[in-house]
């Protein structure tokens, strides 16, 4: 009995000091979750922009509130107790956590109450300094159920830099922001049908090559170029996609440490095109598609230009040790697009053909501190150059089958474009030339009665009076129904004054396709349609953008 009576105390004795301590580790919990949501509203307050928080609270959420002085006045402005500093206010909108500056959050069962207070570090509203007080206080059925409190303060100031208030509180490194971009777009020609002697067809396209080259300057460097091949695609409801060709190239280099693909330069050939044929039948006829399998394509992106590296489209290679993208592709074959109304009986028609051209499309960007050719009067901070070139083969839309007797002067198309060539080029900075616009070539057109040739040169789009073909066969009747007209180009710059010199802050010039518009080939029987054929023109275009922001002023 004696033994079990030391027993018992020692028990109890030890329950005592148990359940003191359980209760502290669920306090400890209470006050961890209370300072969690404390900091919460601390970084809220710190990832809000400067001028939004320098403007403070709503004027009637701190009348009367607790722990608030004042009556907002001149004589009596609002004060906080904890600090005797004044509080900014004013009517301002709803803005988490200072507009209102109460909340409250449910952590585990428990509330916890918020508040978020801004004063003028000091008392001192010139300084530019701000305080930023939150308390968080919660019932706490331990310890004797008093409500605790826990508080915490930061301080924020904006110096001044290159920055701006209006979106983040902290200063930034004084350095210009340039971007440039180049591209040849891909062109195509489609033909689409919702009736072909039956089936339909939902696109079946040749495509031309595409380059492009970007770079974004700034702190980092960052820099993309690609090309891809010519190639045709053929897409039908309910089956799967097809395609030849669209072989690509691609490089990347850029100067961001944190970056896994971090590479100061970055080259890429492709590899040569597969090519081939697609095809579509209806009852018997058939639509093809041709691609060629000679293409070839390359690209390079550099940091910090030297070599061979990043030749310009002229061949001259680059080696002042700046930035540098480069893309090039170069058709190496006939695209095609043909019908073979065999079961008619009429032959082969040629829908479009587009033959290779002389010289590989390309995309160049580049940024000078020094004039080299481009960029003729750059100083300080440099500028950045954008250039997009490319030449296309001959190119003709809308023939006859070759069972079909043509009209007298008929040569086998309806509308031709032959040694098309064009040049973009923008530039933006310091010192920057005006953007510029080239496109040359010959169009050539049915009237009717024979045909007619616009040369091509830059300026507005203008429709072509391409005259509407039918030939008859027998109980056949074959309709050709174009509207044409010409792309157009387009050139724009921003001049301004940059540090004292004169820049160009944006740039854009465009040269859109040779011929755009749309045929409509109609095959007729006894006034019965066969089929139906829409063939949309668009060869793409040439494209150069630049801008450039001058730093703020330190």
């Amino acid at each position: 009995m004696v033994s079990l009576g030391v027993i018992l105390v020692a028990l109890t004795g030890l329950a005592r000091v148990a359940t003191g301590t359980f209760v502290d580790i669920a306090f400890a919990r209470e006050r961890q979750a209370a300072t969690g949501v404390l900091d919460q509203s601390l970084e809220r307050v710190r990832a809000l922009p400067y001028d939004t928080v320098k403007v403070g609270h709503l004027t009637s959420d701190l009348a009367g509130a607790a722990g608030v002085s004042g009556s907002g006045t001149t004589a009596a402005p609002y004060r906080l107790t904890l600090t005797n500093e004044r509080l900014p206010h004013g009517s301002n909108p709803p803005v988490v956590p200072l507009v209102p500056n109460t909340s409250s959050v449910v952590v585990n069962g428990l509330t916890f109450n918020t508040r978020v207070f801004v004063t003028y570090f000091d008392d001192d509203p010139l300084s530019g300094a701000l305080r930023i007080t939150a308390e968080v206080s919660w019932s706490s059925s331990l310890r004797g159920s008093a409500q605790r409190t826990v508080r915490g303060q930061t301080i924020l100031f904006s110096p001044a830099g290159c920055l701006s208030t209006a979106t983040h509180p902290f200063a930034a490194p004084c350095q210009a922001f340039s971007y440039a971009a180049a591209g040849t777009q891909h062109g195509a020609i489609t033909t689409s049908s919702d009736n072909f002697f039956g089936a339909t067809i939902s696109q079946a396209s040749i495509d031309t090559p595409a380059t492009s080259s970007t770079m974004q300057l700034e702190q980092l460097a960052s820099l993309t170029s690609g090309s891809t091949s010519s190639g045709a695609r053929l897409v039908i409801a309910g089956l799967a996609d097809q395609q030849s060709g669209f072989s690509p190239s691609s490089a990347r280099a850029n100067t961001d440490p944190t970056s896994a693909g971090s590479v100061p330069s970055s080259t890429s050939t492709a590899v040569a095109t597969t090519g081939g044929t697609l095809s579509r039948s209806g009852a018997g006829n058939v639509v093809d598609l041709v691609a060629p399998a000679a293409d070839a394509g390359s690209s390079a992106s550099t940091v910090a230009a030297a070599s061979t590296q990043c030749p310009n489209l002229a061949g001259t290679d680059q080696t002042d040790g700046e930035p540098c993208g480069r893309a090039s592709a170069l058709q190496g074959g006939a695209l095609g697009s043909t019908v073979n109304f065999t079961n008619p009986g009429l032959g082969l028609m040629t829908v479009a053909e587009v033959l290779a051209p002389p010289s590989a499309a390309g995309s160049f960007t580049n940024r000078d501190l020094t004039p080299s050719g481009v960029c003729t009067g750059t100083t300080g901070n440099g500028c950045v150059h954008a250039k997009a070139t490319r030449s296309l083969g001959r190119i003709r839309i809308g023939g006859l089958p070759a069972g079909m007797i043509p009209p007298p002067g008929w040569a086998g198309y309806l509308v031709a474009v032959t040694d098309f060539a064009d040049t973009v080029s923008t530039e933006a900075g310091i010192g920057a030339d005006a953007p510029t616009v080239a496109a040359s070539g010959t169009i050539t057109y049915w009237t009717g009665a024979g045909y007619a040739t616009l040369a091509i040169a830059p300026g507005v789009s203008q429709a072509l009076p391409v005259s509407t073909l039918e030939v008859a066969s027998g109980t056949l009747v074959l309709q050709l129904t174009p509207t044409i007209s010409t792309g157009g180009t387009t050139a724009s710059s921003t001049g301004s004054t940059c540090g004292g010199a004169a820049c160009i802050t944006t740039a854009t010039a465009s040269s859109r396709s040779p011929i755009t518009g749309e045929l409509v080939v109609r095959l007729l029987d006894n006034g019965t349609e066969l089929a139906a054929l829409t063939v949309r023109i668009d060869l793409g275009s040439a494209l150069a953008d630049t801008s450039y922001t001058h730093p703020a002023s330190a």
